[in-house]
């Protein structure tokens, strides 16, 4: 249903912009003064000539007569109401078709001609200045059924090329190609020699080569060897495994882990070999009963071992004991009718030594009683929060992404520590109090604006170059240029003097008062964050972290820190109703930026005194003063999905598997949050409450149905843990095959080529796929590993009666730097083939005792193991993958899709909800957990893109350019979401006393504006989900957000008379005021971010092409005549 304006109002609208009977635009020479209630000059002041924010520089130069004016609005309707706007799927409840749209409950009035329409509507010119808007006037006709928005759709702008792949990337020769491979050694090399003998690194480095090298002795030793049986390197196999280099709530849990695994493999692989040896049938057929019992087996520890990291390394042992018992001797069973019971022991024994071993080392050495990494994430947290307070500076993405991904590594570690044993000074749940203060501490830090004057004495605006590596015009970028009409010199020079003069003097006040006081208070803030760093460093024995060895007063620094709030709150307070400050801060948009800085600047200095009181609190407590044991408290439903640092790290894999769960973290909360779906109502003609139940989205009662658990079971059975078990019993199975066949058992038995099956179970990963690069890397070390193996052995056999020795001797020359792959390094897997390859050709060879010549054994058992690796990454590769940068373009459209429902939810929750409703302390804590997930996604996308350099593309390099910038767009974004939840809790975007037909004329214009940014997110997100190109002509927000201006200007005009006027402190009005200006400016950001994420995602998936010419761009080259 449309409607229009009366139709006097039409015909002279459309007598002004017509030229003729054939209704072609012409220039008109302004509207006649009963049409025009203002122009852009009656909105906007001189004052704000020069004004640098974020984002964006104003340069106004604006003429007084602008094309784009303000035309009258007139409603009618046959029945005098209208229907609401569209509503938020988030929004509380239905009860009044007008209430949704409106924000009552107001604590703050109205200023007239506010900065919404002033600094918003040139923030919006860069978005607006190519597009011709009079070309595109409705006249009034709106769209104002339920479920629908008037879109405004503009010539897209042309993308411009880029040479960012040229800058990334080149081809290069053979010649360069040797450069960076060398280069690559040199710098592993260093990055060896450094984290070895100059961090703590080194120490479980050292623990876990001990354990190993123990283990390794003992196989040595002749008479352990012949006790330890045939296949003793076992012992050595569990000191890898379950090392010793970690901590020791750590090492606890893998030993538990390992013990009941390895026991209850065992169990089931005794079983299957008890079934297959039972009858004669079952004897012939002996190869089909194991394989009957190792398929579901398998599966179901795959299953497990990828969804319930708990178990991981109990499902791990217990894989290897029935690999172990299903493949090795089993020609027994058909030469003797029996099976070999003592492999039980061959495997159980060796193993619960080496478990045995790395627990006594790990408890005997050096033992980290697991608060290292917690001490770690809080010294990090604490100088990125330093870094921010260097001030004033330019803004800092890296800065302020720093600050982010602290946040996230904190989050982690007190989630590691609570999920094991620990034995530290600091409790668990005080550790969990500290999380919280700091990351307080640091939102507020985050919210501060870094670019301020007010340590200057004059006002200065600096213009930045245009990014020129990219291609992309960034909004960092973005110089605004309005043209100004020097016809409009003489009129309006003394009032834009005065203006400006007034700002100057308040600037200056501001400045003289504010400047003082706040540098003082911003150096006992540093001072206190460091001896806060200090002294919980010292308390949890990390002293070496901070540079002050001498012990710290906290109680005085923060005596010192409170004298200087107080000094600045005296100084605040001081310029309440001081003479020279104007009444209303509406026009003076720079001492809006100085009180912008002002306000989150005290904010922070009192978030770092309540960390500063939990610190003391601390400190003070005597049980702080001596090591405790704390058992895991983590909860059990959170706890079987985690599991240690060190587990995930030598598991490999690391980046994608925090992708992943912090992507089904989102997805739940956001079901959580925002589950309630819109569901339009087609027959609505505007009935106030008609439709009040159809927001109801899913049916809650089916849930409880027998189908429905039904549905889910099946539904979880067809995620990636099910792809993945069907992918590892593929690989193992097939490779077992030799081991049940008449053809190929003896062979198999004789040059233990069942170790092909272990190497697969140990290479397959859930979610890092295969690649060329890992095929290369994994091989060539397990090729390494063989040779240094035999020629260990084979120097050993020339020694004669030193063979012990010199086997000793190349195992700690090979196995140092190997373990140091594996546990260190980011390339865990194929430090372990190496590991694995030189343990058991070695030993295998000192086992044999020369029955077999030493190169037979060494490319027998090469052979296999490459096997298992070459079959397990191609399996990956081919069979469900994962690759990197198809995951990051879809991790893009989520973060899309996550943007777009947390901005919905802002604007239901915080903007236009109902009239008894304000935002609860329990709303805005959902709102910053949310905002802390979706943080943490923006730094887990940036690892999915840094695992995309490593992957080898056959079609060329890949440019990951784009990408990282639409995450750096997206996570502004996120932060203009914050500052307008934030702002709305100081000022509420609401309108007039009473005054309900003011509320309905904002509805459709708010309801563009919304339904323009969400449209553009979701067609967006939809491209990059599906890899379809964008459509060449999307609803322009800006223009939306200009209507949206637009309207509430004349509309403050026209309801003057209603504003809402109420007593209140000077103070609360200047902070309503300064928000207001704030809530304001996000908003239009968002737009921006919006325009750059549109331009960006056609860089990645393209642009779709009309398949008509576009008759417009002929018309403007001059090709078409018109004819």
């Amino acid at each position: 249903m449309l409607r229009s304006k009366s139709p006097e109002v039409f015909a002279r609208a459309n007598t002004t912009n017509s030229g003729g009977p054939s209704g072609t635009s012409t220039p008109s020479s302004g509207l006649t003064s009963d049409l025009r209630h203002t122009t852009d000059d009656d909105i906007t002041t001189y004052p704000l000539r020069n004004v640098v924010s974020r984002h964006v520089k104003v340069v106004d130069e604006r003429p007084n007569n602008s094309r784009a004016q303000l035309r009258e609005r007139q409603w009618r309707s046959a029945n005098g109401s209208r229907p609401s706007m569209v509503r938020s799927s988030s929004a509380y409840s239905a009860r009044s078709a007008y209430s949704r749209a409106q924000t009552s409950g107001a604590r703050t009035p109205l200023d007239p001609h506010s900065p919404r329409a002033s600094m918003s509507t040139l923030h919006l010119q860069h978005l607006l200045e190519t597009l011709e808007m009079d070309q595109y006037d409705t006249f009034g006709v709106e769209e104002v059924r339920d479920g629908f928005f008037d879109a405004t759709f503009y010539r897209s702008a042309q993308q411009r090329p880029t040479d960012s792949d040229e800058d990334s990337y080149h081809d290069g020769s053979l010649k360069d190609w040797l450069k960076e491979l060398i280069h690559a050694q040199y710098e592993d090399i260093r990055f060896f020699y450094n984290s070895t003998f100059q961090t703590e690194n080194g120490i479980t480095l050292f623990k876990a080569f001990i354990g190993y090298f123990c283990a390794y002795i003992l196989c040595l030793v002749p008479a352990i060897q012949v006790w330890l049986g045939r296949y003793s390197y076992w012992i050595t196999i569990a000191t890898l495994f379950n090392h010793a280099g970690r901590p020791t709530g750590s090492q606890i849990d893998g030993t538990i882990a390992c013990i009941f695994g390895g026991a209850f493999g065992l169990a089931i692989g005794s079983l299957a070999l008890q079934l297959s040896s039972l009858t004669d049938a079952s004897r012939d057929g002996y190869g089909g009963v194991l394989a009957a019992f190792l398929i579901p087996i398998i599966a179901i520890m795959s299953w497990i071992r990828c969804s319930l990291l708990r178990f991981y390394q109990a499902m791990m042992t217990a894989g290897l004991a029935i690999i172990f018992l299903c493949l090795v001797e089993t020609v027994s069973i058909a030469s003797k009718g029996e099976w070999d019971r003592t492999l039980i022991w061959e495997f159980a024994i060796p193993w619960l030594i080496g478990i045995g071993i790395c627990l006594v080392v790990n408890l005997c050495i050096l033992p980290e009683g697991g608060g290292k990494a917690v001490a770690f994430a809080l010294h990090n947290a604490t100088q990125s929060a330093l870094e921010a307070l260097v001030l004033p500076r330019n803004y800092s993405l890296e800065i302020h992404s720093n600050m982010g991904a602290q946040l996230v590594n904190l989050s982690d570690a007190v989630r590691d520590m609570r999920n094991e044993v620990t034995i530290t000074t600091i409790s668990p749940d005080d550790v969990e109090q500290l999380r919280n203060k700091f990351q307080a501490m640091i939102r507020d830090i985050m919210a501060l604006k870094p670019e301020t004057h007010l340590f200057e004495n004059t006002t200065l605006a600096t213009e930045e170059g245009v990014n020129g590596a990219t291609g992309y015009n960034t909004p960092d970028d973005v110089v605004i240029q309005i043209e100004s009409n020097p016809e409009d010199a003489g009129a309006g020079s003394s009032n834009r003097f005065s203006a400006s003069s007034e700002e100057e003097i308040a600037s200056k006040l501001v400045c003289n008062v504010m400047s003082r006081p706040s540098r003082e208070l911003i150096t006992t803030m540093v001072k206190m964050l460091q001896c806060c760093d200090s002294k919980l460093m010292r308390m949890m024995g990390q002293q070496n972290l901070v540079a002050e060895q001498n012990e710290v007063d906290v109680a005085l620094s923060q005596m010192e820190l409170r004298i200087a709030m107080e000094k600045f709150d005296t100084a605040d307070i001081s310029l309440i109703g001081h003479p020279s400050l104007p009444a209303s801060y509406s026009f003076h948009p720079e001492i809006v930026e100085l009180f912008l800085f002002i306000h989150p600047l005290r904010q922070a200095a009192g978030a770092i005194d309540n960390l500063a009181s939990k610190v003391l609190d601390i400190s003070n407590d005597p049980k702080s003063q001596r090591r405790r044991l704390f058992l895991p408290s983590y909860p059990l439903k959170k706890a079987i999905y985690r599991t240690n640092p060190q587990v995930r790290h030598d598991r490999g894999g690391v980046s994608a598997g925090y992708y992943f769960r912090i992507k089904q973290e989102i997805e739940a909360i956001m079901d959580k949050v925002h589950a309630r779906a819109y569901v339009a109502d087609p027959e609505r003609a505007g009935e106030p409450g008609k439709n009040e139940g159809s927001s109801a989205g899913f049916m809650t009662a089916e849930k409880h149905t027998l189908r429905y658990r039904m549905w889910k079971i099946s539904h979880r059975l067809q995620q990636f843990e099910s792809r993945f078990a069907f992918k590892v019993v593929l690989v193992t199975v097939t490779l077992s095959v030799p081991a049940w066949v008449e053809q190929s058992r003896y062979w198999w038995s004789e040059y233990e080529s069942w170790w092909a099956v272990v190497a697969a179970w140990f290479m397959m990963h859930p979610r890092v796929g295969g690649n060329l690069q890992d095929l290369f890397t994994r091989v060539i070390a397990t090729v390494a590993g063989a040779i240094w193996g035999g020629l260990a052995y084979a120097a050993a056999s020339a020694s004669g009666r030193g063979r012990p020795y010199v086997l000793a001797v190349f195992a700690a020359l090979f196995m140092f730097p190997a373990i140091f792959r594996f546990i260190i390094s980011s390339h865990a897997r194929s430090g372990l083939m190496a590991c694995l390859s030189f343990t058991v050709v070695s030993l295998s060879a000192y086992n044999d005792d020369g029955a077999h010549p030493t190169l037979e054994i060494a490319w027998t058992r090469g052979t296999a193991l490459m096997a298992g690796v070459v079959a397990a990454v191609i399996v990956n590769w081919l069979v469900w993958p994962f690759v990197a940068r198809h995951e990051l373009r879809k991790s893009l459209s989520s973060m899309l899709l996550s943007l777009g429902t947390s901005y919905r939810g802002v604007v239901a929750r915080y903007i236009y909800h109902e009239s008894d409703y304000q935002p609860t302390p329990e709303d805005i804590e959902m709102s910053e957990i949310q905002e802390a997930k979706l943080r943490e996604g923006c730094f887990r996308m940036r690892e999915l893109s840094e695992m995309t350099r490593h992957e080898i593309r056959p079609r060329g390099p890949f440019d990951s350019t784009p990408y990282n910038d639409a995450i750096d767009a997206c996570e502004r974004f996120l932060e203009h979401i914050v500052e307008v939840r934030q702002a709305s809790l100081y000022f509420q975007p609401f309108l007039f006393q009473g005054s309900e037909e003011a509320t309905k004329k904002m509805m459709s214009v708010r309801r563009d504006a919304v339904a323009s940014i969400l449209m553009n997110i979701y067609v967006l997100a939809g491209s990059l989900r599906s890899k379809r190109p964008v459509p060449r002509y999307l609803p322009s927000a800006a223009a939306a957000r200009k209507r949206l201006l637009d309207r509430m200007a004349e509309i403050e005009i026209e309801y003057e008379p209603e504003r809402l006027l109420r007593p209140r402190p000077e103070k609360s009005r200047r902070w309503a005021d300064v928000y207001h200006y704030a809530y304001s400016a996000a908003l239009t950001d968002i737009v921006a971010q919006v325009e750059l994420l549109e331009r960006l995602t056609k860089v990645i998936v393209g642009e779709m092409q009309l398949d008509v010419p576009d008759l417009i761009q002929h018309i403007e080259m001059g090709s078409f005549d018109g004819a």
